[in-house]
């Protein structure tokens, strides 16, 4: 099962090359795409183990179906991600929902800047996962994406299963948008979003989590604002909350961000310019408070 969800995400143009003929480069770009659909860099890694072994497989056969295995000549599948780039901070992300009102991307936007979540949760999300009751939204399912269609599945991991506090400013915003799906379903056929998707195509239909990230990547140069991945704004999440609450958060962004471990949501706290400027400060603070307590005790010790 596990090689098996990991040659998933080979597509197709590959998965149809004689083995003999693959490269290491076809795997380098494969690896690079993967991250650009917003994949995590632990997703990607694992696509690579999973091509190895498959590979490694061809190579023990009798006789062997390569020569050598070109999945091993790659290093890593993936670079270590530096958070530093592709984050928006507050003010920017605040601009950009102003500036996507009544557009594809404005939800979206709103429920990983502000919320942290996935490309593929907020494509699974449902209209009743938004609780305005107790003010949360709840990750109860993922959209995953294929060469063989779309398919609805949990969370990886019991973590991803999760409740996210609404921001106040989302709770107008998300209530407008579900009146308004409301109203088409009211004006529409009863086949017209008939899983209640919180997002959907045109036609009612599921939202494929690649879509999403292409109408993304097509809307931020043209209105002004730097490009980033749309994954990358689930990042800008995590390091704007971390440069407000600081190492504080640590446990309780975990549990928002649905990571199986702290360590991970870590990543996140080191790279804020913000943090780093605090530390510092706090480390140069606490020497001079020690030399200060320091200095006095000499001065008692030296006195007759």
């Amino acid at each position: 099962e596990f090689y098996e969800e990991a040659l998933e995400r080979v597509p197709a143009d590959i998965q149809a090359l004689p083995v003999a003929d693959l490269q290491p480069k076809d795997f380098r770009a494969l690896y690079r795409s993967l991250i650009e659909k917003g994949l995590s860099r632990g997703t990607v890694n694992q696509t690579h183990r999973g091509v190895k072994q498959a590979l490694a497989w061809a190579l023990a056969e009798d006789p062997p179906l390569i020569e050598r295995n070109p999945a091993a000549r790659v290093r890593q599948s993936a670079p270590a991600p530096d958070w530093r780039k592709g984050v928006w901070d507050q003010e920017t992300i605040a601009r950009a929902v102003r500036a996507s009102e009544g557009q594809l991307v404005h939800v979206p936007l709103v429920l990983a800047g502000w919320h942290g979540l996935r490309r593929g949760e907020i494509c699974g999300l449902h209209i009743e996962d938004i609780d305005f009751e107790r003010g949360v939204v709840c990750i109860r399912r993922t959209i995953e994406q294929t060469d063989d269609g779309l398919f609805i599945d949990d969370p990886k991991t019991e973590a991803g299963k999760r409740e996210i506090p609404l921001v106040e400013e989302a709770v107008p915003i998300l209530r407008a948008h579900i009146a308004g799906l409301r109203e088409r379903q009211l004006r529409s056929s009863p086949a017209w979003n008939p899983e209640d998707n919180l997002i959907c195509r045109d036609d009612g239909s599921t939202m494929p989590p690649d879509n999403l990230s292409s109408a993304w990547s097509r809307w931020c140069e043209p209105h002004g604002f730097s490009r980033i991945s749309f994954h990358g704004l689930r990042h800008s999440f995590a390091t704007n909350v971390l440069e407000t609450g600081g190492e504080a958060m640590l446990g309780l962004l975990r549990e928002w961000m649905g990571h199986k471990s702290v360590a991970t949501t870590a990543i996140y706290l080191h790279s804020t310019q913000s943090f780093r400027q605090k530390a510092a400060k706090a480390h140069s603070k606490r020497v001079s408070q020690a030399m200060q307590r320091a200095g006095a005790r000499v001065a008692e010790l030296r006195r007759p």
